[in-house]
């Protein structure tokens, strides 16, 4: 009995939406009205690989001003 790809099951299309309404509703008390600039990576992802790429940039902001561990639980939450 042959499995689904993971790639496949991956780029669920309604599994990327929920993750980057997620991802975007945690950002926001952070970047208050810059949200919309800093998750643009993040939103305009068509892929999960995409979309983690995206964290990258996303917790490198974060970590300015709460320090590189801190956003680094932040953003690795956003990676499941």
């Amino acid at each position: 009995a042959s499995q689904p790809a993971p790639a496949a099951e991956a780029d669920d299309p309604q599994r990327l939406l929920a993750l980057q309404r997620r991802a975007y509703q945690t950002l926001q008390p952070h970047f208050g009205p810059d949200t919309p600039t800093v998750a643009q990576d993040l939103l305009a992802a068509r892929s999960i690989a995409q979309y983690l790429a995206s964290l990258d940039g996303i917790q490198a902001k974060l970590a300015i001003y709460m320090g590189r561990k801190q956003a680094e639980r932040e953003v690795d939450a956003l990676r499941r």
